[in-house]
């Protein structure tokens, strides 16, 4: 299902898209292979119609990183 969400400056749309995939417990990873081909073939048509897009920024949260050893960090940054 494709949703319209908002319209913004008239340029802009934002657009959510969402997927039904029927499960197979035995083959979970078949889900994430047709999303990237929804997302391949969704690109493509953008590109084709000249149409500039941007992906939504994703939240990355390391818990587990080594210390940090460089002096090449910015002056407001506190580190421990």
């Amino acid at each position: 299902m494709v949703v319209l969400r908002d319209i913004d400056d008239t340029n802009k749309l934002k657009v959510s898209i969402w997927l039904r995939h029927t499960l197979n417990f035995q083959d979970m990873g078949m889900r994430f292979v047709r999303k990237e081909l929804v997302l391949q073939e969704m690109i493509r048509v953008l590109k084709d119609l000249n149409i500039e897009y941007w992906m939504p920024p994703l939240d990355v949260n390391m818990r587990n990183a080594p210390p940090l050893q460089s002096t090449r960090m910015p002056t407001t940054w506190n580190y421990s």
